[in-house]
């Protein structure tokens, strides 16, 4: 049975309100994802890495600041002031959407102006291996994929950023923050060039990284792709990380896992 349920595609928070989502926390995933790695051949699990295993607001509110600061930036007063007074979490997927938290309307002059400055000035400083240090690894994350590491399963990272630019200080960052990298089992998958686009490279590679063992969870926070994930391996646990996504539309499905973070319910005293 295919895991779409109707043929409508539904973008951000009408496609998780269109979805089901089986009633396990990061806990209860971690257990079922152990349980469904005894016995099985050469156990994979897949994780992408932007807004799964690391929040990247703090990248981006960091190059924002500096284009205040920048002979660009300085064009546009108040809003490094609105920058520093918006809580991190609430930067959005793109800057458009950080725009609207700001209270900036595009269809303002000034304020159009100021996002296609922010935007030249953010893209050419975002997809590079220098930024990527103002990373933040989500809470329980280094420690989830880690026991699962060792429990004997791969660990595959499946990322839209590109080796070419990224490759550099992804490595750094996964190291630093202790995520096993390069070792027996491990992968790191990047575009081979940025212009690729993401969700035709993601399908693709994990296509091949199916032939390498058996996936036995994957952990997105795009729907989009997630659902094209669970559509060439359905047997597998499929896990939306809740925290942000673009607005790309996708269908639903009935059989998801949902988190926000990795970290483990602390116990009631």
């Amino acid at each position: 049975m295919t895991p779409v349920q109707d043929g409508l595609h539904r973008a951000r928070e009408a496609w998780v309100e269109a979805c089901r989502f089986h009633a396990l926390d990061e806990a209860g995933i971690l257990d079922e994802l152990l349980r469904r790695s005894t016995g099985a051949v050469r156990p994979i699990a897949l994780f992408d890495l932007d807004s799964t295993l690391y929040e990247v607001q703090p990248r981006t509110r960091t190059i924002l600041l500096e284009w205040t600061r920048s002979e660009q930036g300085r064009r546009f007063p108040g809003i490094e002031e609105a920058l520093l007074r918006l809580p991190v979490p609430a930067l959005g997927y793109s800057l458009r959407d950080t725009w609207q938290a700001l209270g900036l309307d595009l269809e303002h002059v000034e304020h159009r102006a100021a996002w296609e400055s922010a935007k030249h000035y953010w893209g050419a400083r975002f997809f590079s291996n220098e930024t990527i240090r103002h990373d933040v690894a989500y809470p329980g994350a280094v420690d989830f994929v880690r026991r699962i590491h060792e429990a004997g399963v791969s660990i595959y990272y499946l990322t839209g950023r590109d080796s070419p630019n990224m490759a550099e200080g992804t490595r750094a960052k996964l190291r630093e923050d202790g995520f096993p990298l390069d070792e027996a089992g491990l992968r790191l998958f990047m575009k081979p060039d940025r212009q690729l686009d993401d969700h035709a490279f993601k399908t693709d590679a994990v296509r091949q990284i199916g032939t390498q063992g058996t996936l036995i969870a994957s952990f997105e926070n795009e729907p989009k792709n997630l659902i094209a994930i669970r559509e060439i391996f359905p047997a597998a646990m499929h896990v939306f990380l809740h925290t942000i996504c673009s607005d790309y539309p996708a269908p639903s499905a009935h059989d998801l896992y949902r988190i926000r973070h990795f970290a483990r319910k602390q116990a009631q005293p």
